[in-house]
């Protein structure tokens, strides 16, 4: 039986000029931490508990102060935020030339300087989304309705099946109240590994997203591919993303790997394997991806290469490239955009 989450909730009153009351529920009894930041500047510990009430006596008048109430894992973004004074900031305090978007994701209002919005940056000031978790919402948005909602806008359709492959929080909890949909865990419950998928899972979902997991999982990638196609009802579709580039191929940094274990050494990390044939091998210089000694880089994606994964999957291939400024969505100097990866209808 899928349970069912109480939402977590943060609110910040304002009471006088220099005082506000913050109060939190993480909403299934868990611990909270509240953090908060003043004018985008970098975060402070002010609050614990799974639930609570402080005062901050230390608002000043003409900054902007956001709260957020963080979960036992931080990497999975914040529970929910608030913002004192939550309407727009004065002129007087935007960067000259930034953006004012409405996120798709929170339906706050923002102002971004054009050079803080990058596909991985933390862009959004109420909920800290970035380029592609707004991108990802988007091309859903577009290929479930034909058009782009801000999320709280999505109409409620508990009969479209869905999952996501260790999405965002700040998406996936409200995901839940859409759709009959699930976020799952490669190392935990709910679990769906993609590379070894449970035969229960196979054609249950119409849509499923994988935002920037197909670099990490091991090789050979094509059994994620081919199971992606598996666990998709006929005419389901994936919303996929993962860096990829303009060379002619994918680029494998691990092609044999098969036994292998990461230690650190001298400071640095090491990756040491002994393949198939039982050849010894052992690789300097890993790239990992959220910090040093986190989730490692298998390869780096090429476009030919992700049309001829997707192809011989069984799956269809497009990018949607498209810019959607109003909604915060702009592609600069790294545009590895969004693909939505459509099984055909007919079963295989």
């Amino acid at each position: 039986m899928k349970q069912t989450l109480i939402e977590p909730s943060l609110s910040a009153i304002p009471t006088g000029d220099s005082i506000a009351v913050i109060s939190w529920d993480t909403g299934d009894g868990s611990n909270g931490e509240i953090y908060v930041s003043q004018d985008g500047g970098p975060e402070s510990l002010v609050g614990l508990g799974p639930a609570g009430r402080i005062e901050a006596p230390w608002i000043s008048r003409g900054s902007v102060y956001r709260f957020a109430l963080y979960g036992a894992d931080r990497a999975f973004g914040p529970l929910a935020t608030a913002e004192v004074p939550e309407e727009e900031p004065p002129a007087s305090q935007r960067r000259p030339g930034a953006l004012r978007y409405r996120c798709n994701i929170c339906s706050r209002i923002t102002f971004t300087a054009p050079e803080d919005i990058a596909r991985e940056h933390p862009s959004c000031r109420a909920c800290g989304s970035t380029v592609r978790f707004r991108s990802v919402i988007a091309t859903l948005s577009r290929e479930l309705f034909g058009r782009v909602l801000p999320l709280d806008e999505f109409p409620e359709r508990p009969e479209i099946v869905g999952a996501g492959l260790s999405d965002w929080y700040g998406y996936a909890i409200r995901l839940e109240r859409k759709f009959d949909y699930t976020n799952t865990y490669y190392h935990q419950e709910p679990r769906l590994d993609i590379c070894d998928i449970n035969p229960a899972d196979e054609e249950r979902f119409d849509f499923l997203i994988a935002s920037d997991v197909f670099e990490h999982v091991n090789p050979p990638v094509e059994v994620a591919f081919e199971n992606l196609r598996r666990v998709l009802k006929p005419g389901g579709f994936a919303v996929f993303t993962v860096p990829y580039s303009q060379d002619e191929s994918t680029r494998e940094h691990f092609p044999d790997l098969h036994r292998f274990d990461i230690s650190e050494v001298g400071g640095e990390y090491v990756l040491k394997n002994i393949s198939r044939s039982g050849v010894f091998q052992r690789f300097d210089n890993l790239v990992f991806h959220g910090g040093p000694g986190a989730t490692l880089e298998m390869r780096v994606f090429s476009e030919k290469g992700l049309e001829r994964a997707f192809r011989n999957a069984g799956l269809s291939m497009r990018i949607c490239s498209e810019a959607l400024p109003e909604f915060g969505i702009t592609w600069g100097t790294y545009p590895a955009f969004p693909i939505i990866a459509r099984r055909l209808q007919q079963s295989t």
